[in-house]
């Protein structure tokens, strides 16, 4: 299964993009996703020392991820769709 998300940026300038995850290969990162309702993309391939989970307080993030990777991008989303990925994702861990 993959699960896609399509973002629109109407501000500063108007931008849209998709991004698509594998599930069974981000099933960990999508889990957190479902719980949180938020994700950060930023630029760039992940750096080895980042790749996986990591629970950071802020100035911790800004060290290891800002000042390597750039700003990136937070999304979050509403409500409902954090329902629907957590019902992909329910649905995909029955039939796997």
């Amino acid at each position: 299964m993959i699960i896609g998300l399509r973002v629109e940026i109407r501000q500063p300038t108007r931008t849209v993009f998709h991004l698509a995850f594998k599930v069974e290969r981000y099933i960990e990162q999508l889990s957190l996703f479902a719980q949180f309702g938020k994700i950060w993309v930023a630029p760039g391939p992940p750096p080895a020392h980042l790749v996986g989970t990591q629970e950071m307080d802020m100035q911790e993030f800004i060290d290891k991820v800002m000042k390597f990777a750039g700003q990136g991008i937070v999304i979050e989303l509403e409500p409902d769709l954090v329902a629907e990925i957590r019902g992909l994702l329910d649905e995909w861990k029955r039939i796997k």
